[in-house]
């Protein structure tokens, strides 16, 4: 009979179980990798939907799918250069989904596009500076470009209450055309002349500046840069 108060068998038990727990933990991950993709799936889903507008906080999992399936969704990804801003067919979106960071640096991004009639838009994904870090989200604009729809960040690790403020409709709409804001200095000029963009000012607030220049800044947050 083995002497459960030796040295050896003390080591022994140990490795057994942590062997035991490992092979536990691993099987479970495996286990639950499919529900963890389609839950990633999701989330990236509903954050692109939200940019535009489409839906709101109650939209469930089935409601979210519905604007993506189908024989012609309502809302379409596809791949663009990001350099010539033309649809590059060369690469799939699930090829893509698999090495997005090799891609990116490649110059390649994945967009979603709208084509439900009066609802057309156009999701970019987004990369900002944050104070603690980048800040990744999408950014919706209008069939002509002009126009910002939406803003929605899905990973940041501000500060709740000051950076992480970032995803609050009262900042989040000073970007939108609610708020009068507009990215082109001439409608349909996307030159270097003509996009002007908008910036988050720093010391300062929108109302501080030009009238003239009011449409092309918005005031920005605690914590947030």
């Amino acid at each position: 009979m083995a002497n459960v108060n030796s040295n050896g068998f003390t080591l022994v038990f140990a490795a057994f179980s942590c062997i035991l727990a490992g092979a536990l933990l691993a099987g479970a991950s495996q286990g639950l990798k499919d529900l963890q993709d389609t839950n990633i799936q999701l989330d990236k889903q509903r954050s692109v939907l939200s940019s535009a507008g489409l839906i709101d906080e109650t939209a469930t999992a089935e409601d979210i799918g519905n604007w993506f399936s189908g024989e012609n969704p309502l809302v379409k990804n596809y791949i663009i250069d990001t350099k010539t801003g033309l649809k590059d067919t060369t690469i799939t979106t699930e090829t893509f989904d698999k090495k997005p960071k090799l891609y990116r640096k490649q110059g390649k991004e994945m967009v979603f596009e709208c084509t439900k009639q009066g609802q057309e838009s156009l999701v970019l994904p987004i990369t900002a500076k944050g104070l603690w870090g980048p800040m990744h989200g999408y950014l919706a604009v209008g069939k002509t470009g002009n126009d910002v729809l939406g803003l929605v960040f899905f990973d940041h690790k501000e500060t709740p209450g000051l950076g992480g403020e970032v995803n609050a409709p009262y900042w989040k709409d000073q970007f939108t055309v609610k708020g009068g804001k507009k990215l082109l200095k001439t409608e349909g000029d996307f030159s270097g002349y003509g996009f002007r963009g908008i910036t988050v000012l720093k010391g300062k607030k929108v109302v501080d500046i030009p009238v003239e220049e009011q449409a092309y800044h918005v005031d920005g947050i605690s914590g947030a840069r």
